[in-house]
Formats: C-alpha cells, sequence, structure tokens
C-alpha cells in the first residue's frame, strides 16, 4: 500500500500527461462525463466509462501499424485515462468537537464501489487502483502539549474512513441514498445500530469492532484552514515521501483498498477527542480510481 502527500501530486509530467489525454479520441462527450475537478486548483479531468476505455482500446490498437496491446494500455495509463468516483461535500466551518460533546460526523458518504465484473469488446475487469483523499480543515486553534504547535504530534483532530457493506439476508434493505448521515456520536461503532436496521453494516475486524483507517491529523493549534491531499494506492510498499523523519500526519491505508468489495460504501468521518478540541471542516473530497 502506498500513501502519497500532496507534495508528490504536482509532477513535473502533469502537463505532458494532460497533453497526451487531449489527444484521445473521446467516445463520449466530455461535457456529459463525470467531472473529477480537484478542489485544489489542479484543474479538470473527466472520467471515462468502462465502455469509452474498451473503445479507445480498440482505437488505438487499430492504427497502422497496429499498436500492441501493452502499449495500447501504457498510453491509456500514462495518460490517467481511467474510471473515477468521487463523492464531494462542502461546508461552511463545519464544526465537530467533544464540547458538542459528540466527537464524530460522516464528512463524506461514499463513492460507492462498483461492479468489477465486465463483458465487452476490449473491456476488462475492473480493479481498484487508488483512493484519493482532499481535505480542507483545521483544529481549534490553540492548546496541545508542549511543543507541538505547528506539528502532527499529539493531534486529537483528525479524519478516519471505514468501510459500510450491505447485509447478506437483511430483514429490510434500504438504498445507500436514504441512510441519515446527519447524525453526530461519540464514534462510528454508535452509528451501528442505525444502519443495521437499514440492511448494512461496519467491515468489522477479528474483534467484531468497526475497522477504521486513520487518514489524516490536523496540524495543532493551527488557525489557518490546511489543504492535504493523500493517495493510497493498491500496490507497491509505503514511500516516505516526506524528509527523513518528518511527519505528515497521514495514515498509510495499510489494507484498506484490499478490504473493498463490490458494492460497499467509503464513509469519511471527522474525529476529535479531548475537551476542547474540534475539528473544522471547510470542504472534503473522495475519489476512487479504476483501472482495466
Amino acid at each position: 500500500m502506498s500513501s502519497i502527500s500532496s507534495s508528490t501530486l504536482n509532477s513535473p509530467w502533469s502537463k505532458v500527461r494532460k497533453t497526451l489525454l487531449n489527444l484521445l479520441p473521446w467516445t463520449t462527450d466530455p461535457d456529459t462525463m463525470s467531472s473529477t475537478e480537484s478542489f485544489s486548483g489542479e484543474g479538470s479531468f473527466f472520467s471515462p466509462s468502462p465502455t469509452d476505455i474498451g473503445l479507445v482500446r480498440t482505437a488505438l490498437k487499430s492504427t497502422k501499424p497496429a499498436l500492441p496491446t501493452e502499449l495500447a494500455d501504457m498510453i491509456l495509463d500514462f495518460a490517467d485515462y481511467n474510471v473515477k468516483d468521487v463523492a464531494e461535500n462542502t461546508f461552511l466551518q463545519s464544526r465537530y468537537s467533544v464540547q458538542d460533546p459528540l466527537s464524530a460526523g460522516v464528512v463524506v458518504p461514499g463513492p460507492l464501489i462498483r461492479e468489477m465484473k465486465l463483458d465487452g469488446p476490449e473491456l476488462r475487469d475492473l480493479k481498484i487502483k487508488s483512493v484519493r483523499f482532499e481535505l480542507a480543515s483545521r483544529d481549534q486553534g490553540w492548546g496541545g502539549e508542549h511543543n507541538t504547535q505547528g506539528t502532527y504530534n499529539c493531534a486529537w483532530s483528525w479524519f478516519e474512513v471505514t468501510i459500510l457493506r450491505p447485509q447478506e439476508n437483511p430483514t429490510t434493505a434500504t438504498d445507500a441514498s436514504e441512510i441519515d448521515f446527519d447524525s453526530r456520536h461519540r464514534d462510528p461503532e454508535d452509528f451501528s445500530d442505525s444502519y443495521q436496521r437499514c440492511g448494512w453494516d461496519f467491515v468489522r475486524d477479528e474483534r467484531g469492532k468497526a475497522r477504521g483507517w486513520s487518514v489524516q491529523s490536523n496540524r495543532v493549534a493551527t488557525r489557518e484552514i490546511e489543504l492535504h491531499e493523500i493517495l493510497w494506492e493498491a500496490d507497491g510498499g509505503k514511500k516516505d515521501l516526506e524528509e527523513p523523519g518528518e511527519d505528515n500526519g497521514s495514515g498509510t491505508g495499510e489494507g484498506f483498498i484490499g478490504a473493498l468489495r463490490p458494492g460497499d460504501l467509503i464513509i469519511l468521518w471527522a474525529r476529535a477527542l479531548f475537551p476542547g478540541w474540534a475539528n473544522y471542516v471547510e470542504r472534503a473530497r473522495v475519489e476512487v480510481e479504476y483501472t482495466g
């Protein structure tokens, strides 16, 4: 599992990739395709459908001389011409704090993991390539232990992610869009009863507890909203992208992508713990990218 921070998302190859993307034959009007524009201002891209990708792969292999399949796949991969599903929420300084005294709230419900078995010309079964989180937030702007201000050390304001899964034999089944995600509780586990009544439940660990993955902590005692971008990739080990010994407050996401199944719903939570700590969320976004 690779964990990549925002410093690596502005690659010198980005302009080359954008140019190559513009050269690919569009099989769908870009104006009707789903936008995946980043709120960090890195530009706007569009998510092709699996059928689009299959048709483009066919077109690339129909050149004279014909491109080998491996080269066509390299072009698609380098152009980032992949299926992407996005869920985003925009807030006006929403606050999650133990002063409420409830300390957990759903920031973004979704995206829903799509079916990965495909059948059609040049269509391949999908695999999850990566999950990206973009967060604009801060803590309460004061306090913290001695010498931790401006760092991620001993930060008790953070984000975590869980997986909500449809139960195999629910007595009542509710579409995910009908689940109430607006209430707040002390921790995600407190939501279990309401989710189970709707035919859903958390993916759990060997102890039966809702399994959670830490995504990002807020910098301690920071008054300005900060943007964090976290990329969890399905392959490879953890990459050390920061300076040696530097803590960027990001989780590694180990085991997260491997735990996802078709029909699962990704749930991003804002958390705060201990009196005085708060999580002010301005914007949040979750993107799932597939390859196939």
